[in-house]
């Protein structure tokens, strides 16, 4: 979750909290940002120290264009000293940090280890146990010495890749390339990155003639014609690239840089530049958008153009279709049951409107329930897979559609208060039979309404892996608004993200790094990669906090019996044997970072991928188009209709259904009886 604050949002909700209804989030980290004032209004003790030092000049980068020296050692300074201040953790950059720092940031200069030698590497990391004594005094240099060094190989490697497109290129000459950074290291010498380029040319060049040769394949060409239009593709896009690599600057390296000391931290903080101008939503959307794992590492599979689309789950039914909005549907059970399905793409509330007349989430989902409620159903499906998570209060407004008054979740600060958010309105909208859908791209809101609902009892928490583990909240500041002088030249410092609080279960456990594991477990297509909070790097860690008293759902959810007649099912079905088998197929190529360069090869590996493809079409409609591109989409008129196909034909959505059938057949839609108050840790 991220919050957008600055100093005069401060000043304005502490003057106003008594008068203000707040919730627990606002009240929270008003306590928290109390102490920020006194750092405000009292840094220019240490302020005056870098902005007084004559020796800072304003240099110019290679490319002509200036850029702030003073403003960047004050930028660095200003970060080193109030990072510690704000992050939860409450930690000191100390010499274990200056390292991740490093490589934190040298990951980002070459992470596809393609431009940078092994000595130059040496020559950076020397200025290591420098970082924190050069922040403290205003004389970083490490983003200007790599700017110089990384902009001198670009220059190499350009004219190295000019002359390579005018050599004979081999379609058969067997050899082959690894293309995962983390098993190989720098190249030694300029020879050995010129073989290496010489290589990722190749690549390139094989998977562009393919490409052509699939798309004309009706039309007779010359293969040596195909081959010769491949090279001036290649030639084409690469000088496009290099372009856009001259256009780097010095102060994107420190901006890069400091960025880099944020993130150290743990993986949601961050610094970034904006520009100028962008208003409040388009700010948001800025930062969504830089949200860690949403651009997977491919290393140089990305730079041949040979690295798949990948999702954090298989079936996004909201991707593509402009389903930002609640969306439901009444699927018929063979039985002639009726099963409510609604799908919610992210816990979106407009809060710029006056008086709630922005469109919410939570009042979408009760609208939805109702609707559901009035049609009939006979059990509800909530589908948060591959939602991402956003406001809070609306998490906790969904939650009390399925349950009694009572505790949702709780959060604690750095400094160590805890808080307990509750919902606050008596009754139940919907008491029948519940199923709540996740996946391993369900993160943050999700998280907590999917480990309410299951703490409670109250419904089943099914998927193909845990939820992603994002536990923690974040707050944006706006750093012009925290500026220790009022020169303009310091204008525009650009904003700092960075973690507050943590959440935490009812139960005391948080949800942060571990996620929120199904109470049935389904068949993953994607299982094997590497997603989710515990995989990036320096988060923070799962613990846990006292639990509170709550009410369990009563009767007891039976679900043993559930689960092993969904494990009965599954075995035989024949979607979900299919999910399995290319799963392993699919998780042996990820394996195979090794490339045989050669047309054969690759035409092979092209060919698995689409035979794949192909399968998956028999049982999933996303999998029947033609194309593989990203902005094909069916015409509006037709979205709608789409949708509901992919939903009835779904395999995870069929089984919850089955799984919600199994509910009724067991007792699960029994009136309920007042809960069973759980006050084994005593009340809180």
């Amino acid at each position: 979750m991220i919050v957008f604050l600055d100093v005069r949002s401060i000043i304005n909700w502490w003057i106003n909290i008594n008068s203000m209804k707040m919730n627990v989030v606002h009240i929270n980290t008003i306590r928290f940002f109390v102490p920020l004032l006194f750092f405000v209004l009292c840094g220019c003790i240490f302020a005056g120290k870098v902005l007084s030092d004559d020796s800072i000049k304003t240099p110019f980068d290679g490319a002509g264009r200036s850029y702030d020296q003073k403003r960047n050692a004050y930028l660095g300074l200003l970060l080193k000293k109030k990072l510690p201040v704000f992050h939860y953790s409450g930690r000191q950059i100390d010499g274990d940090m200056s390292r991740n720092i490093f490589y934190l940031y040298l990951k980002g200069l070459d992470s596809w280890k393609c431009f940078l030698l092994q000595d130059d590497v040496k020559t950076l990391e020397a200025q290591v146990p420098r970082i924190l004594d050069d922040l403290e005094q205003g004389k970083l240099t490490l983003p200007s010495a790599a700017f110089d060094i990384f902009t001198q190989r670009a220059g190499q490697v350009e004219r190295m890749v000019d002359v390579l497109l005018t050599q004979p290129i081999s379609a058969t000459d067997v050899e082959s390339i690894e293309t995962d950074p983390k098993k190989f290291d720098y190249a030694k010498n300029e020879d050995e990155l010129r073989d290496r380029w010489r290589r990722i040319v190749r690549g390139q060049v094989i998977k562009s003639f393919l490409d052509l040769e699939a798309k004309r394949a009706t039309v007779a060409r010359d293969a040596n014609h195909l081959w010769a239009e491949a090279i001036q593709d290649v030639t084409s896009r690469n000088k496009e690239f290099f372009h856009r690599l001259r256009q780097g600057t010095v102060q994107e390296q420190y901006d890069s840089f400091y960025d880099a000391l944020a993130r150290a931290f743990d993986p949601h903080s961050g610094y970034y530049y904006l520009p100028a101008n962008l208003s409040p939503s388009e700010t948001k959307r800025f930062f969504e958008k830089r949200r860690p794992d949403a651009k997977r590492e491919n290393g140089l599979q990305e730079l041949m153009g040979l690295s798949e689309k990948r999702s954090l789950g298989l079936f996004d039914l909201a991707n593509g279709a402009n389903y930002t909005f609640a969306k439901s549907m009444v699927l018929n059970a063979p039985d002639g049951k009726k099963i409510g399905y609604i799908l919610l793409p992210s816990f979106y509330h407009d809060f710029k409107k006056k008086n709630g007349s922005g469109r919410a989430s939570g009042e979408d989902t009760r609208r939805k329930v109702e609707k559901l409620k009035a049609a009939g159903v006979d059990g509800i499906i909530l589908d948060l897979r591959n939602n991402g998570g956003g406001a809070l209060p609306d998490a906790v407004s969904i939650v009390d559609l399925f349950t009694d008054d009572g505790p949702v979740a709780q959060m604690k600060n750095a400094g160590g208060r805890e808080q307990v958010l509750r919902d606050s309105e008596p009754g139940t909208v919907y008491a029948g039979p519940l199923i709540t859908l996740v996946n391993g791209g369900s993160a943050g809101a999700s998280e907590i309404v999917a480990a309410a609902l299951q703490d409670y009892g109250r419904a089943v928490i099914v998927g193909d892996s845990r939820s992603y583990g994002y536990g923690t909240v974040q707050i944006v500041v706006d750093l012009d608004e925290m500026r220790l002088s009022h020169d303009p030249q310091f204008d525009n410092l650009g904003a700092l993200q960075v973690t507050i609080q943590k959440f935490y279960r009812i139960n005391g456990n948080s949800t942060q790094y571990k996620g929120v594991e199904p109470d049935i477990l389904l068949p993953s297509m994607v299982g094997y990669i590497k997603s989710g909070e515990k995989y990036l790097e320096y988060s923070l860690p799962w613990d846990t906090i006292s639990p509170v008293s709550y009410e369990k759902w009563q009767p007891p959810l039976p679900l043993d019996e559930l689960r092993q007649r969904s494990e009965k099912r599954v075995a035989f079905d024949k979607a979900f044997l299919t999910i399995k088998e290319e799963a392993k197929n699919a998780e042996q190529r990820s394996r195979d970072t090794l490339i045989t360069l050669t047309v054969d090869d690759m035409r092979a590996q092209k060919e698995a991928a689409q035979r794949s493809k192909k399968k998956m079409g028999e049982y999933f409609r996303q999998f029947r188009g033609a194309g593989d591109g990203e902005d094909e989409q069916p015409p509006p008129q037709e979205k709608r209709d789409e949708w509901m196909k992919n939903v009835r034909e779904e395999p995870y959505i069929r089984e919850a259904e089955h799984i919600l059938l199994d509910m009724i057949v067991l007792g699960g839609k029994k009136t309920p009886v007042p809960p069973e108050k759980d006050m084994s840790d005593g009340p809180r």
